[in-house]
Parts: structure tokens; sequence; C-alpha cells
């Protein structure tokens, strides 16, 4: 998977067919490319799923990014109470979870393969989501 500058992602990878006889066994190779909002064409047109609700008081700054797994999370806000961090991959497994305090910096440390993941900080306001490039 790649990022593309105006936010659209392409994807590759291969599939095997062994279901059929071994002197005809395929392999498929696939490569999609989607716009920003995960659609393969221009008349694609978003969901209407509820969106989480978003921490507009809040800020959260990740850096550096992109990085080599180690980076620094801060969450500026006018009050001074408990995050919840969840890192999750591109397919929405759960790589990490931590706990913080707004206002103070949170170091990472992840020993994973180089592509894009997400920070998801949640208060008792709502939650922000932010992308994590490692390379």
């Amino acid at each position: 998977m790649a990022e593309k500058p105006d936010g659209s992602l392409v994807f590759v990878g291969t599939s095997f067919n062994d279901t059929l006889p071994r002197i005809r066994r395929l392999q498929d190779i696939w490569l999609v490319g989607v716009d920003s909002n995960g659609c393969e064409n221009a008349f694609c047109a978003p969901t209407s799923v509820k969106p989480s609700p978003v921490l507009l008081k809040d800020e959260v700054l990740i850096y550096p990014n992109p990085n080599n797994g180690s980076f620094t999370i801060n969450i500026s806000s006018a009050e001074n109470e408990p995050v919840q961090l969840i890192i999750t991959n591109i397919v929405g497994q759960k790589i990490k979870e931590l706990t913080a305090t707004t206002n103070k910096a949170v170091e990472v440390q992840m020993r994973v393969p180089k592509g894009m993941y997400f920070v998801t900080a949640i208060t008792a306001q709502g939650r922000q989501s932010e992308k994590v490039v490692v390379e």
C-alpha cells in the first residue's frame, strides 16, 4: 500500500488459486487504486455512516512523522484530562494501547513493519484520529 500526494491510495497484492488441477494453478496479481474517500471510480459517493465525535477543543500532534517507529504524541487541551491512545494498522488491528494525560508528551516505541498506522486519542469529549507513517 502506498499513499499518493493527493491522499489517494494504491494497493498491490497477489492471490494463489490452488483449487485447479496441478497443471493449471494460477497466481493472480492485483493493483487497486482508490481516492481519498476509498472510491474506485468518480461516481462513488461516501457512505452515510455516522462519524465519531471529534475533539473540537483538542489538538493531536505527532512528530516526527514519518518516523522509524519511535515518535512523540502531544495532545494539547484547555483541561488536563486522561486520554486513551489506541494505535492500529491499516486493517484496524490494534498494535498498541496507552493511557496518557493531555498537555504531556508521550514517547512511543513500536517495532512494526513499514507502513501507515492510525493513532486515535479518546477523551470524555470524543475522539480524534491521526495518521502516522513508519519508514
